[in-house]
């Protein structure tokens, strides 16, 4: 009896400290616990936020396992899932499918990256786009056993960047319409504007190609221009984005000869755009109308003969120069608005044959 006491009091110590090992034990196993479930409970969060979920395909057994945020980007519940390859590729748009299965098999078995978009039919019809990325893992003698990967819903920015792209292109196919030249051009600072796009028509009306100058500075393209004082004038709208507008610009050079209506205006990125009329033919013919209105003031003021202006359509007086006035003795402002037979001019036969 006495050795046996003695052996619970030699031991009682090592009881205590098994005991208070095994709470220190429960304690560290609790708290790494609820890091773990933080820590799931943060990525989950955080692939819901990203629409990005994980799998992992056992190639071996054909089991595939998702993520909770997985089964939500492709709208199926857990437990309706089959879980396996197929079942996924059943899920893929039916044009997409080839294309999916043939980037799957060049990952496994040739060493190639997974990274593929891709279509995705949902349960109610509607359709997704998907990004998907993967790694695969191989076994000692280097054969695939299992594909690690991620998928993330794309949807939204893939139809952003399909109405950019529409925006883009009906904005090109505008600058190519329009009856108006447009030449376009980054600005560089302090002092560069590099051509970067064209119109036909600003191509037609210039001589000057986009294959030809794109990629080179104003200056260079347009010489006399900086002497005009026309490349500050630019570089000012660039820098301010002030449009600029002139109705007679005079351009020389030996490509270019002509007047030009010209505005200039800042576009998004530091873009500038230039566009033009060319208003050679309209000013040569204002200045062909100019000059044939004075011969005909000339002779209309200056003449000995009567001459009358009448309204076509019903032939009342509109003006008469001073020779009327003085053989006739009626003033202009007294014949205005009536005719010839108002006035009884003409009326008799001695009349008549006056001025016959």
């Amino acid at each position: 009896i006495i050795g046996v006491l003695l052996f619970f009091r030699i031991s009682n110590p090592m009881v205590a400290r098994l005991e208070e090992y095994s709470r220190d034990l429960e304690k560290t196993v609790e708290e790494r616990t609820a890091e773990v479930v933080r820590a799931n409970s943060l990525l989950t969060e955080a692939q819901r936020i990203a629409h990005t979920g994980t799998w992992n395909w056992d190639v071996e057994t054909n089991r595939l396992s998702w993520s909770d945020q997985v089964h939500r980007v492709f709208d199926v519940q857990p437990h309706a899932f089959g879980a396996t390859y197929e079942a996924f590729l059943a899920t893929v748009h039916p044009e997409d499918q080839e294309r999916v299965e043939r980037s799957m098999q060049e990952a496994l078995y040739e060493g190639m990256p997974y990274s593929i978009d891709h279509r995705i039919v949902m349960p109610d019809g509607s359709l997704r786009v998907v990004h998907e990325q993967a790694e695969v893992a191989l076994n000692e003698s280097g054969q695939p056993i299992r594909m690690v990967g991620t998928v993330q819903d794309i949807t939204e920015r893939t139809q952003t960047e399909e109405a950019l792209r529409d925006s883009l292109q009906l904005a090109d196919d505008l600058l190519r319409a329009i009856p108006s030249g447009i030449y376009i051009y980054e600005y560089r600072e302090p002092d560069e504007l590099i051509l970067v796009d064209a119109n036909k028509a600003a191509e037609e009306m210039t001589g000057i190609k986009l294959r030809d100058w794109k990629g080179k500075e104003f200056d260079e393209i347009w010489p006399p221009a900086k002497d005009q004082g026309r490349t500050e004038i630019y570089l000012n709208v660039a820098r301010t984005g002030e449009a600029y507008e002139s109705e007679d610009v005079v351009y020389a050079d030996e490509r270019v000869d002509g007047a030009f209506r010209v505005r200039a205006f800042s576009l998004p990125k530091g873009r500038l755009a230039i566009a033009f009329e060319d208003i050679t033919k309209q000013k040569q013919a204002l200045e062909r109308l100019r000059i044939s209105e004075e011969k005909f003031a000339k002779a209309f003021h200056a003449g000995s003969d009567i001459i009358m202006i009448t309204r076509l359509e019903d032939g009342l007086l509109i003006d008469v120069n001073e020779s009327f006035e003085r053989i006739l003795g009626y003033s202009a402002a007294e014949v205005s608005g009536k005719t010839t037979v108002d006035l009884n001019l003409w009326s008799r036969q001695e009349d008549r044959a006056r001025f016959a």
